[in-house]
Order: structure tokens, then C-alpha cells, then sequence
């Protein structure tokens, strides 16, 4: 189950066919740490233990590793891991990519 405290219900935006994996974290307030809304982009993929600290955008169709940190916003149709998060590739075919690849590597 993810982690959501009561200060980020209304600051945590999700979109359709959004995958949040377990032990995701949103930070959403505290230190360091501006107003404004976090987007989860229709059809993203937040891998299992990743943080976001927003406000951040994460674009349509990408995939945020497990334990990737994103501190800024991710563009639609790519992969971000590591702290803090980067990006390391673009896909063509969106998040089914990803799998088809893992899955053709066995």
C-alpha cells in the first residue's frame, strides 16, 4: 500500500490508468518542498519504493523505477531511475515496451 498523508489528498493529481506500486511515497509538504500540484500523467508506472516530491509532473505513458527519487518533472514516454532521478530511455510504445522488453529478455 502507498504511503498518503492528509496534507497531499489534495495535492496529488491521478489519471487514468495510473500504476502505483507498493511503498510509493508522495511528498507533498515540509521542508524544502514547494506548493503546487503532483500530476501523475495517464498510464504512468511508479515502480515499487519510489518517492516523489513534488509538485512534479510525471508524463504520459513513463516509468519511474523502484527506488528512484523524482524531484522534477518526467516527460511522457521515458524511464527515470536512481536519486535522483534520470532519465535513460525513450520509449516509442509507452509503458508496454518495458514489459515486452523484460519479457523477451526472460
Amino acid at each position: 500500500m502507498s504511503y498518503r498523508d492528509e496534507f497531499c489528498a489534495d495535492r496529488v493529481i491521478i489519471e487514468d490508468d495510473v500504476t502505483v506500486s507498493y511503498r510509493a511515497t508522495f511528498a507533498c509538504h515540509g521542508p524544502g518542498v514547494s506548493d503546487g500540484l503532483t500530476v501523475l500523467c495517464r498510464g504512468c508506472y511508479i515502480g515499487m519504493s519510489a518517492t516523489i516530491v513534488g509538485p512534479v509532473e510525471v508524463g504520459a505513458l513513463s516509468v519511474v523505477g523502484a527506488g528512484a527519487v523524482v524531484v522534477k518533472d518526467v516527460p511522457a514516454m521515458t524511464v527515470v531511475v536512481g536519486v535522483p532521478a534520470k532519465v535513460i530511455k525513450r520509449l516509442d510504445g509507452g509503458v508496454q515496451t518495458v514489459f515486452s522488453e523484460a519479457a523477451r529478455e526472460g
